[in-house]
């Protein structure tokens, strides 16, 4: 069960028993039902930021559905319980990672853009940069830090030996926290690494 909020708190969303997700209209108390069905007591959903979207996951499978018509634009099958689903930061990308591979969908076509491959069964701190160029996971298997370009799924970059990693806002540059302790922010393109904090 779990409990969302669109980007002008005007909806809120909650996915819960049955795999049931339910719409209210936050003035009026409206409500309206989007998925509904019996495979599994456990969902969530998740509103994209601009509000017009909503992912709704039951672990068998994560739905795009339009809140405009309530209509579900595309399916998309998890592989295990595992899998995991969001959207990209500005929401025009589902990011979707689990079983060695990480892809991504186009929410405005619903066409797969980018399939990578990973040696860890489930990639974790799965993160989309900002300006949507790339896309970081951890590869637990050899902790690592792998970073493609999302348009043509080009490996760009490989770092070991950390403990976080994660976009820094303006998209361009990682910021890293390594193993012993060290913060640094590096450029994606380029080596350019600058310390923060010993």
């Amino acid at each position: 069960t779990g409990i969302d909020v669109s980007s002008n708190d005007s909806l809120f969303v909650v996915a819960g028993g049955r795999s049931s997700s339910v719409v209210f209209n936050a003035e009026g108390g409206d409500e309206s039902i989007l998925a509904d069905n019996s495979r599994s007591y456990e969902s969530f959903s998740k509103f994209s930021p601009n509000g017009k979207y909503i992912l709704h996951d039951d672990n068998f499978s994560v739905q795009l559905i339009r809140l405009s018509d309530n209509k579900c634009l595309l399916t998309i099958d998890s592989i295990s319980m595992f899998t995991e689903h969001r959207f990209s930061p500005d929401g025009a990308f589902i990011i979707s990672g689990g079983n060695k591979k990480v892809k991504i969908w186009s929410v405005a076509t619903q066409e797969l853009i980018t399939s990578v491959t990973v040696e860890t069964s489930y990639p974790e701190n799965i993160e989309m940069s900002s300006n949507s160029k790339y896309l970081l996971c951890f590869d637990n298997n050899k902790s690592r830090l792998l970073v493609w370009e999302t348009a043509t799924g080009k490996l760009v970059k490989t770092i070991s030996e950390l403990n976080y990693a994660s976009f820094v806002e303006n998209g361009q540059e990682l910021r890293l926290v390594h193993a012993d302790g060290k913060i640094t922010t590096l450029l994606i393109e380029g080596d350019k690494e600058t310390i923060i904090a010993r």
